[in-house]
């Protein structure tokens, strides 16, 4: 499996840097179009390719800081990943877009507690919208 990690450093108001964080189970397909999207909304990017959700979840224990965004496409085995480093991710803004809309799964995304929540079938032009309201914010 090959995971997207895209990382853009974005000035905040006068309090320092924050990053924009990505992470796709596929970058083909309906992964490019979210990053595209994304892309967009955000300007220029570094991406990072990673192969797994650990690679994603140890990257997060080492470069996360307060107020970064995370956005990440996931599945139950990517929640449970993410449930692992919950403490970390709590010092995020997260959004999820999640890949199978089942009542277990949705108990696990709410578990993190994400900003935003949506399955992989809503358009992406809400998740470009709800990240430029964090945007906003932030500025």
């Amino acid at each position: 499996m090959v995971c997207l990690l895209l990382f853009s450093p974005i000035m905040k108001d006068q309090a320092g840097d924050y990053a924009i964080f990505i992470y796709v189970r596929k970058p083909e397909g309906v992964g490019e179009a979210l990053a595209n999207i994304i892309g967009r909304a955000v300007g220029q990017h570094q991406l990072t390719i990673f192969a797994s959700p650990a690679e994603l979840t140890a990257s997060l224990r080492t470069a996360l800081h307060n107020g970064d965004i995370v956005i990440v496409q996931a599945d139950q085995n990517t929640l449970a990943e993410l449930l692992a480093c919950q403490e970390i991710l709590e010092i995020s803004r997260l959004i999820l877009i999640l890949t199978e809309i089942n009542e277990e799964t949705i108990a696990m995304a709410h578990r993190l507690r994400p900003r935003f929540l949506t399955g992989l079938d809503d358009e992406f032009l809400k998740v470009s919208a709800v990240l430029g309201k964090m945007l906003e914010a932030a500025a």
